[in-house]
């Protein structure tokens, strides 16, 4: 009965989509259609990042041993599927977030159209500014972000 309660809700949660409509994996940015469906976003064509499906470490495996654990991935019609909104004040790790251009610390970081981080002053930012960089990052490191800030 718990379980069934704890699955109701977590599916009626605004922090689940109702379903994939593409195949997502943990770790991507993501977009939330009309009617709570969810898509990779895309900020070249217009689309807002509303948010990023978190890794989650599963299985009998050690939590020390990362190379043991393989992202999920959700397939079309596939859900609810979880995600974090971002939200001022929130930090996107260096796992969640690779520079596609070197980053200096504090600089202002946004997307480009593979969902990478580059200086938002850069002609590749296909996004507004998401936040700040924590951290210098050369293209090809991943750069912490403070989101809204």
């Amino acid at each position: 009965m718990a379980a069934d309660i704890y699955i109701k809700e977590a599916q009626a949660s605004p922090l689940n989509a109702v379903e994939a409509t593409e195949v997502i994996e943990e770790g991507d940015m993501v977009t939330v259609m009309a009617g709570g469906n969810m898509k990779v976003a895309d900020p070249a064509n217009g689309d807002a990042v509303d948010g990023i499906v978190p890794n989650r470490e599963r299985g009998p495996q050690l939590r020390e041993h990362a190379q043991d654990y393989s992202p999920e991935q959700y397939e079309a019609g596939d859900g609810p599927v979880p995600f974090h909104q971002l939200e001022d004040g929130m930090e996107l790790t260096a796992q969640a977030l690779d520079a596609a251009a070197e980053i200096q610390m504090y600089n202002d970081v946004a997307l480009d159209a593979n969902l990478d981080a580059v200086p938002a002053s850069s002609a590749d930012a296909a996004s507004d500014a998401i936040g700040s960089a924590l951290n210098n990052a050369a293209a090809g490191e991943g750069v912490r972000v403070r989101v809204g800030l």
